[in-house]
């Protein structure tokens, strides 16, 4: 079988050549390419065998997506492989100076590096998002997350308290990118405090992931999570204003997994709604006996999982207890979904199938229709073929597609061809045909 497949219209190209490295993005929630569409950025590494420590650096690169010129601008040793060193470009233009995190001098830090003139501005604190006017970004403990969340945060650096369940001295941080300094907005404590469903004998550790920005940059959307005495995971999804006032939970029934930004008030996000089976999860973690007997019976995809389970992808409205469930029985599964730029389309992916494949979607609202632009195989050679060494580890590569800023291309990464590369899509052919 090919080890990918494309539908007729849409072309397929990588800027690298097959020069031994390894090419990445990262994350699905930033785009990679300019304000002006003329470069994009990536993570390059010399192997793909095993997790980034402390020592292992990436490569920081620009591409000029015209000419194809590839620049090697900076390294990196602060990275993994799920979200590289959240490199990002720095608003409000996009154009001339971008930022990512690395190890120096016994610190994780951010680095803003200006493309005309190769000068750097150290920032004393890492970050993960940046605001959209570039003057400040949210940050957290990375030493803490990759002790609690494998594979998403850094190693390189000890962490002090990861035996605490949930110190008011850490969490959520805002970070000035002008001034370099930065302030604790919402700690593990307060948010271990607020409106937690669970009885506080059945707490464990506390953290939070996956934090971003609403399109104005008056409020961000966040999980935070912790571990059930059962070592199982419940997460909640929250939103705030960008200084943490006016916190608010959109999902606290468990389970809530990747999501995206409609617009300033509504976020789409694959999660799971109140019923029966989740009313019981908080009483005892009983799902953890209850999965293994679905994967068997191989349901944990559509119907049964959301009728009964209650996993949907959710169309929420901040603030509000209002929710919708969009593309029913068309999107049954959580991937990495955001909205084009006008709105008008949801790109998303899926893990792999039984056969290790991962479909490249999207839909559109107003006709609810799926298109399947492509899958591509996940796994890079043979010696990979072990689901606990790369299909759910941190080295495993997610499609985390991501579209440009018209919204007539899209960028993932993938394994099809053996090695991790950037590939760019122009499905420009299927956006306008609608």
């Amino acid at each position: 079988m090919e080890k990918f497949s494309l539908i007729k219209n849409v072309k397929i190209e990588s800027p690298f050549s097959n020069d031994g490295k390894h090419y990445f993005f990262g994350y699905y929630d930033k785009c990679p390419w300019s304000g002006n569409g003329k470069f994009i950025l990536a993570h390059g590494a010399n192997f793909l065998n095993h997790l980034p420590t402390g020592n292992n650096f990436a490569g920081i690169y620009l591409i000029d997506s015209q000419n194809k010129e590839i620049r090697e601008l900076s390294k990196t040793f602060a990275w993994n492989w799920q979200q590289g060193a959240m490199l990002q470009w720095l608003g409000p233009d996009f154009n001339e100076k971008l930022i990512f995190n690395d190890l120096r001098n016994g610190k994780f830090i951010s680095v803003i590096y200006n493309i005309k003139n190769q000068q750097e501005k150290i920032i004393d604190f890492p970050v993960y998002a940046v605001h959209p006017s570039g003057k400040s970004a949210l940050s957290l403990n990375f030493s803490r997350l990759d002790r609690l969340r494998g594979g998403y945060g850094y190693k390189g650096l000890d962490c002090q308290n990861q035996n605490e369940a949930a110190p008011d001295d850490d969490g959520i941080y805002s970070i000035d990118l002008e001034n370099g300094t930065a302030k604790i907005l919402l700690s593990f404590s307060d948010l271990r405090n607020f409106k937690n469903p669970m009885p506080e004998n059945k707490w464990g550790r506390h953290w939070v992931e996956h934090m971003m920005f609403n399109p104005s940059g008056s409020r961000f959307v966040f999980i935070h999570r912790f571990q059930l005495e059962s070592d199982r995971m419940y997460s909640r999804l929250f939103t705030a204003d960008f200084n943490g006032a006016n916190l608010n939970i959109l999902l606290n029934t468990g389970m809530a997994s990747h999501f995206s930004w409609k617009n300033n008030e509504q976020v789409l996000a694959w999660g799971r709604m109140p019923t029966i089976l989740s009313g019981i999860e908080k009483k005892g973690g009983v799902m953890k006996l209850l999965l293994p007997f679905y994967k068997k019976l191989n349901i944990t995809k559509g119907l049964f999982r959301r009728k009964f389970i209650g996993d949907n992808l959710l169309l929420l409205t901040d603030r509000l207890k209002k929710l919708e469930k969009i593309g029913e029985k068309i999107l049954d599964d959580d991937g990495h979904c955001s909205f084009s730029p006008d709105g008008k389309w949801i790109l998303t992916d899926t893990y792999p199938d039984k056969n290790r494949y991962r479909t490249l979607i999207l839909y559109n609202l107003e006709k609810n229709k799926r298109i399947d632009i492509g899958k591509f195989y996940s796994i890079p050679d043979k010696k990979y073929n072990i689901g606990k060494d790369w299909e759910i580890s941190g080295m495993r590569c997610d499609l985390h597609p991501r579209w440009n800023r018209d919204g007539t291309k899209i960028c993932i990464d993938s394994v099809h061809e053996g090695s991790r590369n950037i590939y760019v899509l122009d499905v420009s052919a299927i956006v306008k045909s609608f």
